[in-house]
């Protein structure tokens, strides 16, 4: 897949050569060299380099709108029936003039939220785009002239196959693993002790300590917009949604296809699948991380996979990409079409491993993205009814181009877009060390980090494992892949078991409180920002196979609020408090905290939830001083205790998360 790099310059450049080209009377759409008049042109967002051929998307007003919506009723949709309009569309042989966005069943909604104002304008792709984009311009019923990007997945080496590992790793002495799943020992970025050499223990999402308390929720749905779900892959069956609104539910069983001219989109359609080398495990991979299904004796486990037959959250597969034999089509409105369906059948997180052109985070992505923008913002806002949130959550990957060189000098703070749109949430790569991933995009725009592999330092088995596209009879259905593409499905896996857990315990939040809690849900990773480390690097064309030394220095308060921590999000719905200690060292906890000044006063006494098991585990011990609780945990960790004083003749208890780390954050403390 080729993308393009561009510095700012040279983009503002081409933008300014749009706006001071001149024209002619006779318009041909193919010529270059005669231009029309730029009337129009600061109407025109983007650039046409890289933008998708022979298709424009155009806003149009309101009253417009049902002029034409009027005049296509009698006409059809090769012309819009406004007079300005239709003599730019006949000037560049326009063949359609339709909605960009139709949804019959949710028609009320799009228009409320101006959806129904946007119409994609489709010619032939031999026709010059600037030149095409200029004459539809300068009508004034038109508001916007947007080129149409594809939508593109990260850069990434993503192997299919479950390769031998490559990284040394020490014999595991005998453990007790909290699922039966087969290979949950190979997914280290749910609980990593350390075993691989380099690697660090407790560099993963700590989610052992979370299954205690949930495992997941049926009622949660997820879309995963990306390549299509293999929702008949036997660790993922069960946890795949049902279509139960649209009238077609065999077309729709699973999710839809939104890689198709239709205006209705079309089924999951398998057969242009040759053999399983050939598939696009992109999104097969990444609904693993997020649900495949736990405690089933085979394959992997899925964060929010729920246990057996019970409680996994659901997977809605939203598919934006089409292979067939080594090539790729495209579609560029598929990712807003996507999040806009999603939306409407009740999906509460769009997960996102996907992005455009870097060359694109150059220009204003606030303004001139737009209809990608505005589908981004319903997805977001669209009120939910009867769910533990009231809008949604976009996470997206935050891009692998964080070792990318231009003139042999490595790109620092490269955006990806629209991971850098405020209110989507961005998510940066880790590796088994605690460390930045050295292909991982990063900068003041990201605002999360999680596990998302290492090949070139750990090897294959250094990256996350998952399911990938396959059969029984092949016996390939699981493989390693990395990239933010690979982080991002862990922070959506665990903002939808946060989820899971407040519906279960019927409590609701407002999108920004939720956000907020997610965000906040993570571990200190700067500390862990320094020296230098291997990364293979691509040039300006994108090109593999150089080797690049990046300094992790540059990293730091880079890499959003630190490693998301599937344990503190489940104490954050509860409303339970949580301290890091550092194993082997006493801590002392000042109680007014919890307990105001009563704590000066009051009989304290401590009590541990699952007293037994966190004894084991943790090797738990406290004594309390007056108002001071002194706690020592031997191992690594996590525990919840129940504090409970007397204030007056009243029984006061409140919740304490306790989290033992090798090495605490440097800011420590209380969440």
């Amino acid at each position: 897949m080729k993308r393009f790099f561009r510095e700012a310059k040279a983009l503002w450049s081409l933008i300014l050569m749009v706006a001071a080209i001149g024209c002619t009377e006779d318009f041909d759409p193919t010529a270059v060299g005669n231009e029309p008049e730029a009337t129009g042109s600061e109407k025109i967002l983007l650039i046409p380099e890289g933008a998708a051929a022979g298709r424009l998307a155009v806003r149009v007003s309101p009253e417009m709108a049902e002029q034409i919506e009027a005049a296509q009723t009698r006409s059809g949709t090769t012309r819009s029936g406004i007079a300005a309009i239709d003599e730019g569309l006949e000037s560049i042989e326009a063949s359609s003039f339709s909605r960009l966005f139709v949804d019959p069943l949710f028609e009320a909604d799009l228009r409320e939220a101006g959806l129904h104002l946007w119409y994609k304008v489709s010619f032939s792709e031999e026709s010059d785009l600037r030149r095409a984009a200029q004459a539809l311009a300068r009508a004034e019923e038109i508001s916007v002239v947007e080129y149409m990007h594809h939508p593109l997945r990260p850069r990434t080496n993503r192997p299919n196959t479950p390769i031998e590992p490559m990284a040394e790793e020490q014999e595991e002495e005998e453990y007790i693993y909290p699922m039966d799943d087969a290979d949950l020992r190979k997914q280290w970025h749910y609980d990593n002790r350390g075993l691989m050499i380099g690697s660090r223990e407790g560099a993963d999402i700590n989610l052992f300590p979370a299954w205690k308390i949930c495992t997941g929720n049926k009622d949660i749905v997820v879309a995963v917009i990306d390549d299509p779900v293999q929702a008949s892959h036997p660790d993922l069956e069960k946890n795949m949604w049902v279509n139960n609104i649209d009238g077609d539910t065999k077309k729709y069983a699973h999710g839809a296809n939104f890689c198709t001219d239709e205006e209705e989109p079309a089924k999951l359609d398998w057969n242009y699948v040759d053999s399983w080398d050939e598939t696009p495990s992109h999104g097969t991979h990444v609904a693993g991380t997020i649900a495949a299904v736990n405690g089933n004796g085979i394959g992997v486990c899925g964060i929010a996979g729920g246990h057996g037959d019970y409680g996994g959250v659901k997977i809605m597969s939203c598919q934006i990409f089409y292979e067939k034999k080594g090539s790729e089509a495209y579609y560029p409105e598929a990712a807003s079409k996507a999040l806009i369906w999603s939306a409407n059948r009740g999906a509460l997180i769009a997960q996102c491993s996907f992005g455009y052109d870097p060359g694109l985070s150059q220009t204003n992505w606030e303004k001139e993205f737009a209809y990608e923008k505005e589908a981004i913002e319903y997805f977001i806002n669209r009120e939910r009814t009867n769910a533990p949130i009231d809008g949604g959550l976009a996470i997206f990957a935050a891009g692998n181009d964080g070792s990318s060189t231009y003139g042999g000098v490595l790109v620092k703070d490269r955006k990806l877009v629209p991971g850098c749109f405020e209110p989507v949430i961005a998510v940066a790569a880790t590796s088994p060390d605690f460390r930045p991933a050295g292909y991982t995009c990063y900068g003041n725009w990201v605002d999360i980090s999680a596990p998302g592999g290492d090949i070139e330092n750990f090897g294959y088995s250094g990256s996350v494992y998952s399911t990938i596209i396959g059969s029984v009879n092949d016996n390939v259905q699981y493989g390693y892949m990395e990239g933010t593409s690979m982080a991002c499905p862990h922070v959506t896996g665990v903002a939808a078991l946060g989820l899971s857990h407040a519906a279960d315990l019927g409590l609701r939040f407002t999108t920004e409180e939720f956000r907020g809690m997610l965000l906040s849900s993570t571990r200190e990773i700067d500390s862990y920002c320094q020296g230098m480390k291997s990364a293979i690097g691509f040039n300006y064309d994108y090109q593999y196979g150089e080797e690049v030394m990046v300094n992790l220095s540059n990293y730091r308060n880079k890499m959003g609020g630190g490693l998301v921590d599937a344990f503190k999000m489940l104490m954050q719905v509860e409303g339970s408090p949580v301290i890091t200690v550092t194993t082997g060292q006493e801590q002392t906890l000042p109680l007014e905290i919890l307990f105001g000044g009563g704590a000066l006063t009051s009989n304290f006494r401590v009590e541990v939830l699952n007293e037994q098991d966190a004894i084991n585990e943790i090797d738990f011990s406290y004594t309390i001083a007056g108002s001071e609780l002194k706690v020592l945990c031997g191992k690594s960790g996590s525990a919840r205790l129940e504090l409970k004083c007397t204030i007056g003749d009243t029984e006061v208890v409140r919740p304490l998360a306790l989290i033992s780390r090798e090495q605490n954050a440097s800011n420590g403390g209380w969440l």
